[in-house]
C-alpha cells in the first residue's frame, strides 16, 4: 500500500512538472518576438534558439530565427534557417524567395 501511495506521488510531480515546462517554448518564442520588435537581435536569437531546442518541430522558430538573421546581416545562418524550413514544408514558396533574398546580400 505504501509503495503504491509513493507510485501516485511521484507521478503526480512529474505530471505537474511535464504541464509546468509544456508551454516554456512558447514563452521563449514570444519572448523572442518581443525582442526582434525591439531590434535586440542578439536576445531575440538566444530565445528563438532555446524554443527550438525544446520544440525543434516547430518550423515558425526557425523561421523567426532567420528573420532576426537576416535583420543583423548573418545572411548564412539567415539561410540554415530558411533553408530547414523549406525540407520540413518544400511547397511552401516563401522559403525559398528568403534564401534567394539572402544570397543576393
Amino acid at each position: 500500500m505504501k509503495i503504491l501511495i509513493i507510485l501516485i506521488l511521484l507521478f503526480q510531480t512529474v505530471n505537474l512538472n511535464a504541464q509546468k515546462n509544456l508551454y516554456k517554448d512558447m514563452d521563449l518564442y514570444n519572448l523572442g518576438l518581443k525582442y526582434l520588435d525591439s531590434a535586440k537581435y542578439d536576445m531575440a536569437v538566444q530565445n528563438f534558439s532555446k524554443a527550438i531546442d525544446l520544440n525543434p518541430g516547430n518550423t515558425i522558430y526557425f523561421y523567426k530565427r532567420g528573420h532576426t538573421y537576416y535583420n543583423m546581416g548573418s545572411y548564412d545562418l539567415a539561410i540554415s534557417d530558411f533553408a530547414h524550413c523549406s525540407e520540413v514544408l518544400p511547397d511552401e514558396a516563401e522559403y525559398h524567395y528568403l534564401v534567394g533574398m539572402c544570397n543576393e546580400k
